[in-house]
């Protein structure tokens, strides 16, 4: 079945539905869908915008196809939840837009990326290993504890291992983003190589 094709007939009724083209959100993974209201046919179509010019998007929709959707100079735009313009939406932002019987799209809701992660690294020699943390002495910096996931990958002398084969006084890397516990640690013995002081 082609998601992106998928026409749904709905039998609601309602000139004012149409008027403002309000209406749900589509589906999770959906990214066009045609829905019959009455004598109508509102058009979603929803994706990453490749390119925005003074009256036009453009989608890269799911399965690689581009879309260019016309809006309407009165259409209901809003960026992050809030009353927006076209001008404000970027590319890189996910949109979805809302027309009524083939004319400029109606409604546009464009939301932007989230940023891409802060990776934190933390290098330094094992002091103490909890059942989900680390206890590192880091130059400059004394003692960090660092809290590990469990499903962290984690390798010990160049191998796949456990938090629990590494020991005092191994040197130690972590790696975790925006805060989260670490979701990879990398430990060496004395002697086996590796980037920890």
């Amino acid at each position: 079945m082609d998601i992106r094709r998928t026409s749904v007939i709905a039998a609601v009724l309602g000139a004012c539905f149409v008027a403002t083209a309000s209406a749900a959100n589509l589906p999770n993974g959906w990214s066009h869908a045609q829905v019959n209201v009455g004598n109508h046919t509102l058009i979603y179509d929803r994706g990453r915008v490749t390119a925005v010019t003074g009256s036009s998007l453009t989608l890269l929709e799911q399965g690689g196809i581009a879309v260019t959707i016309q809006v309407a100079p009165s259409a209901t735009i809003k960026v992050n939840g809030q009353p927006g313009s076209l001008s404000q939406i970027q590319t890189g932002y996910n949109a979805m837009t809302v027309g009524v019987d083939g004319r400029p799209a109606r409604r546009v809701d464009a939301t932007s990326p989230p940023p891409p992660p802060v990776l934190t690294t933390t290098t330094g020699r094992v002091r103490a290993v909890g059942s989900s943390s680390l206890t590192l002495r880091v130059p400059g910096k004394g003692l960090v504890t660092v809290q590990v996931a469990a499903n962290a990958v984690i390798r010990v002398n160049g191998r796949s291992g456990t938090l629990a084969q590494i020991q005092p006084g191994y040197r130690a890397t972590t790696v975790s983003a925006n805060g989260a516990p670490a979701r990879r640690v990398q430990a060496n013995a004395p002697g086996t190589g590796g980037s920890a002081p």
